[in-house]
């Protein structure tokens, strides 16, 4: 199975973002998963909605489960970093990232170097009341103490 029919079979083709009503920023960047004719999957992010802050290339995806996938990026500087995605009812979430040299950066939706929870997003196109993210929410990652 190529990047791309991972991603398509597990529904993450399209754009994020934590609140999609909300303008783009920092807090509430917008993540754009696209498929290629090749195959792979290209990854951007952008903090203002346009201007790309971030590409990077899916080179392998794996469905683990119904809720989890795990992808390989590379990097436009030639560093490597495979992730896994957490979806549930809608929403996504990182829940774990292992640089190439095998550092941890997050472990259970909880980012090592600050010790939050790493953002949840929601598809952009896609209505998802507030109160059932806020349920959502607490079901992914636990909150931090």
């Amino acid at each position: 199975m190529t990047p791309a029919e991972a991603f398509q079979a597990f529904g993450l083709i399209g754009t994020w973002s934590v609140d999609c009503r909300r303008v783009a920023s920092a807090d509430n960047p917008r993540i754009a998963w696209t498929a290629l004719s090749s195959g792979q999957v290209v990854h951007t992010v952008t903090l203002d909605g346009q201007t790309p802050w971030l590409i990077d290339t899916v080179t392998d995806a794996v469905i683990l489960s119904n809720d989890e996938l795990r992808f390989t990026v590379a990097r436009r500087n030639g560093a490597r970093l495979t992730a896994t995605i957490t979806m549930s009812q809608g929403l996504i979430q990182s829940t774990r990232s292992v640089a190439g040299d095998g550092t941890v950066l997050v472990d259970r939706g909880i980012e090592i170097a600050t010790g939050k929870a790493t953002m949840i997003y929601e598809r952009c196109g896609m209505s998802i009341s507030r109160s059932s993210q806020s349920v959502t929410v607490a079901s992914l990652a636990p909150t931090p103490r």
